[in-house]
């Protein structure tokens, strides 16, 4: 009996002025995919377009082939990844 709470008789002053629930913001808006253009290109050779994705890519592969890493699927899924 003395651990209940009852909040409608031993304290009704508290219930009385909470402050009002603020409104939820609207929800934001979804930024459109950014699209690689041809000033995104980062170098082209005989047609090629090489962008920054692919050339770090590159520089990957050809670090861990100094390294001596004999992963072969860690090589044949980045060279996957470069050829997407």
């Amino acid at each position: 009996m003395y651990n209940c709470f009852n909040k409608h008789t031993y304290y009704p002053h508290q219930f009385h002025n909470v402050p009002p629930v603020p409104p939820i913001p609207p929800p934001i808006k979804e930024i459109p995919p950014v699209k690689q253009d041809e000033t995104d290109v980062i170098f082209e050779i005989f047609g090629l377009k090489i962008y920054f994705d692919d050339l770090l890519l590159i520089c990957i592969l050809l670090f861990l082939y100094q390294e001596g890493i004999q992963d072969e699927y860690l090589f044949i899924a980045l060279m996957l990844l470069l050829l997407s």
